[in-house]
């Protein structure tokens, strides 16, 4: 196996950060680079992780699996642990086990090579920065067969420089071909499944058992949207006064407008816990297309945070004079279409994920995209307690503005993951 650049040069924000580099390692072989902070070594790896794309040149793997890309065959260790402070530090392992596609014992194992098997239960919150350093050095060892591993070090920290290193691995391939006239950092859009095929779907299983799982352990989690949905009808009465028949037309757009403001409030979540804490480069880089990755992070969100609002829908509705089939209408079309207002959102949270203050945007990006949701929620609502109109006209726009998000908005969010990581 070899990896090789040629006459790479790197740009950000308009700074031309290095020019004209070759390497060149072959299996067995370690790549140091040192330099002085803001000479580019991160910037390097990130473009040989498919992290960046370079301005000038090629980089290319000989040897490799010819089915796969380079950053499928890489593992990126940068600055961040990918580490989540609600999971214990065997659960954050055992994640990325599944996810990479690693062996069931491998977790537990890795946490003994690196002395932590007595805090394998403890959450990684209470980790110091050395041992939380240690089993992201093993993060490489769960996943399946790679070739490359890039991370960064203080190799020279005596004389105030910094570097990184790169390694390359002499691991058996099914196929061994040139690499060379092919994209390495090409945007991958398929599935490239193991023998056994099922390596794709339980890596998504994985990805969505560990989002849940997060949102019902962190304060503002999952519960954050039903206690705001709750205080939106309980306060809404007072507002409204005491006539009844009134209070009884509005609420379908009651429950409606409290639930689309509930599911804004996790929304800038969805990528940014990811970002900030470096996994969201290992999701990039995995062989887990990204736009898979999108949606079982979005079904996750709304599992956590829109399927309770629609299980307390019942209960709120008697607060604002439904009766039982009004409320249980209400519940029906929230059913359908709180799914559209994830998928929806998940755009504008992929696209906040690299701004700052980008909160602020993903309300400004989200809210008129999701206008055509709360019209049809509140008219199917409206027609299937009072009429004259038919329940099944605006109750199919609203499942088919679901349908439509679901296809769209994994392919829009991973571009914008894409874009934005660059």
């Amino acid at each position: 196996m070899r990896l090789s650049g040629r006459n790479l040069k790197c740009v950000r924000g308009g700074r031309e950060v290095f020019s004209g580099l070759d390497f060149s390692a072959s299996s067995g072989e370690v790549i140091a680079v040192t330099g002085p902070n803001g000479s580019g070594k991160t910037s390097l790896l990130r473009v040989i992780a498919g992290l960046l794309v370079p301005a000038e040149g090629a980089i290319a793997l000989e040897g490799g699996e010819a089915e796969l890309s380079l950053p499928e065959q890489a593992h990126y260790l940068g600055h961040r642990d990918a580490l989540k402070p609600a999971l214990s530090v065997l659960e954050n392992l055992s994640f990325w086990r599944e996810f990479l596609g690693g062996k069931p014992e491998d977790a537990k194992q890795c946490l003994a090579a690196v002395a932590l098997d007595h805090a394998a239960h403890l959450p990684a919150a209470y980790l110091s920065a050395g041992q939380r350093r240690r089993p992201v050095g093993r993060t490489p060892a769960l996943g399946a067969a790679a070739g490359l591993a890039a991370r960064r070090a203080d190799v020279s920290a005596g004389c105030g420089r910094s570097g990184v290193v790169c390694r390359i691995d002499a691991r058996s391939s099914r196929r061994r071909r040139d690499h060379h006239g092919r994209d390495p950092h090409a945007a991958r859009t398929r599935i490239t499944p193991p023998a056994d095929g099922r390596r794709p779907m339980s890596a998504l299983a994985a990805l969505i058992r560990r989002d849940i799982k997060i949102a019902l352990r962190v304060g503002g989690g999952a519960l954050i949207g039903v206690l705001f949905f709750l205080t939106v009808t309980v306060l809404m009465p007072f507002a409204v006064g005491p006539d009844l028949a009134l209070l009884s037309r509005l609420g379908p757009a009651i429950l409606w407008l409290g639930a689309l403001l509930a599911s804004l409030l996790t929304l800038d979540r969805l990528f940014m816990a990811d970002h900030d804490d470096g996994s969201l480069d290992l999701i990039v880089m995995s062989r887990t297309p990204l736009e898979l990755a999108c949606a079982a992070k979005a079904l996750a969100h709304w599992l956590a945070a829109g399927l309770p609002l629609i299980v307390a829908t019942p209960v709120l509705g008697l607060l604002l004079n439904l009766d039982g089939a009004a409320t249980l209408a209400v519940a029906l079309t929230l059913l359908a279409g709180t799914p559209a207002l994830t998928f929806t959102g998940m755009i504008g949270a992929a696209l906040a994920v690299t701004l700052h203050r980008g909160g602020l945007l993903l309300a400004v990006l989200v809210l008129p995209l999701s206008i055509p949701v709360l019209i049809f929620g509140v008219a199917a609502s409206q027609a299937a307690i009072s009429g004259p109109l038919s329940f099944g006209t605006p109750f199919s726009i609203l499942c088919a503005l679901s349908l439509v998000s679901f296809v769209i908005g994994p392919f829009a969010a991973a571009a914008s993951l894409r874009h934005g990581l660059d």
